[in-house]
């Protein structure tokens, strides 16, 4: 299951970009096999912004927004 690493209580409410992005990758290869070429993924990141901090799960919410609005 792509979310369990995150479902966990210690879960910090920070998380660096680059573990945001590995959550966000596992989902959306789980939605494209689920919805198929209709979820196309594309990451266009700026080389050394992965340690930047962020609230965990923020970039999956975005995600799961946008295949509801985009496949619906």
């Amino acid at each position: 299951m792509p979310l369990r690493p995150v479902l966990t209580r210690n879960r910090p409410m920070l998380g660096t970009l680059d573990r945001e992005l590995q959550v966000v990758r596992a989902c959306g290869e789980f939605e494209k096999l689920r919805l198929g070429e209709r979820v196309p993924l594309d990451f266009d990141i700026e080389p050394g912004l992965g340690e930047i901090e962020m609230p965990s799960l923020t970039l999956q919410l975005l995600l799961e927004n946008a295949v509801v609005w985009s496949c619906a």
